[in-house]
């Protein structure tokens, strides 16, 4: 009966650090995921003024999947940042 009793121990262990590696290679992948999912483009948008400004922020943060939208009036450039998973740049644009 010790046997068995120590037996069951060692599988126990076995499959106490098979269930932690596993849960660690699983979070490890998520974070790995989301980290490579985020994106961040640059793009040229015509506008003039604070109420362009608005609008176009307004119309790329409208566009699922896009976290940030920032238009600079002097450049004319707009920063997106989207995740990339299920957002494509292509929908930002139009």
């Amino acid at each position: 009966m010790n046997q068995l009793t120590n037996i069951e121990n060692q599988i126990f262990n076995i499959m106490k650090t098979k269930i932690v590696s596993l849960a660690m290679i699983m979070g490890l992948s998520t974070i790995t995921l989301f980290a490579q999912s985020e994106k961040t483009e640059n793009f040229e948008v015509a506008g003039n003024c604070g109420m362009c400004e608005a609008r176009i922020e307004k119309a790329a943060k409208g566009v699922e999947g896009v976290s940030t939208a920032d238009w600079d009036k002097e450049t004319k450039m707009i920063e997106v940042s989207f995740n990339s998973a299920n957002t494509l740049v292509l929908w930002v644009l139009h």
